[in-house]
């Protein structure tokens, strides 16, 4: 299948929890026009704790490499662990590596002519992270569950079963969670709303959706850790959110011309 924009950010290449198989296979599946990497591409914090690298991941690089060089427009917008790359762009932005081009916010222009703010979202952390003790509760027991969670898919894969998310049910179960949610959307809006755009693609949270608030179209791509999402836009100018274990459509913005 042939698509206009693929839209997907916290890979974390570098972690164990990356399940960048399902991805490349998406990847294998289809091609792009455009590819939107929309932070947490490389997990440079966990690299430094602890060295973890798979051929898969080289895999991963050299394709997306060789996708710019064969003219699919590839734009890198770093996230918050792969920040380093922020550095990149300090005095010079865009910065061009190769094809590839680095930037912190892109301005996208929808088939339909809608404008998106693409960013990867740990701007906005800032403004709730009173809540310090649920980051703290977070990193500590994250990769325990992601663990647990890797182990028990592959008892399911043995059944025939479907890949499925623990880490992101349990999330799904607590309130505190679902108020940060609440609270990036509130702020997400307000961006929009502030900067003349019909709707904004980000990342960072973990939490995949397709939502209309305010007349604005927010989308959060999820992540290929815990949920291995994506958001695309099809050649028609639908915005889909696609499960990448099993191609299906979990979500859909249909297109509204912008005159």
């Amino acid at each position: 299948m042939h698509y206009h924009s693929l839209f997907i950010s916290d890979i974390h290449l570098g972690t164990k929890q990356c399940h960048i198989e399902y991805l490349l296979k998406f990847l294998h599946d289809n091609t792009f026009n455009n590819v939107f990497l929309i932070g947490d591409t490389i997990d440079f914090h966990s690299l430094s704790r602890n060295w973890y690298w798979s051929q898969d991941h080289n895999t991963f690089i050299q394709k997306i490499l060789r996708m710019s060089r064969k003219g699919t427009h590839v734009v890198i917008i770093p996230g918050n662990h792969d920040i380093i790359l922020r550095e990149w762009i300090k005095e010079i932005s865009p910065f061009f590596f190769g094809d590839i081009v680095i930037v912190e916010e892109f301005e996208y222009l929808s088939i339909h002519n809608q404008k998106f703010l693409l960013l990867h979202g740990d701007k906005y952390d800032g403004i709730i992270r009173s809540m310090h003790w649920l980051y703290w509760l977070g990193d500590k027991t994250y990769s325990v569950i992601t663990d647990i969670n890797t182990l028990y898919n592959k008892i399911r894969k043995l059944f025939g079963q479907d890949y499925w998310s623990l880490s992101s049910y349990l999330k799904s179960q607590v309130k505190e969670t679902i108020q940060i949610i609440n609270k990036f959307d509130e702020l997400v809006t307000h961006e929009c709303t502030y900067k003349n755009y019909d709707g904004i693609i980000y990342g960072h949270t973990h939490t995949p959706y397709i939502k209309t608030i305010n007349n604005k179209i927010i989308m959060n791509d999820g992540d290929v850790c815990e949920n291995v999402t994506c958001i695309i836009e099809t050649m028609s100018g639908k915005f889909q959110l696609i499960k990448m274990t099993n191609n299906s459509i979990l979500q859909e913005s249909f297109p509204t011309s912008v005159k």
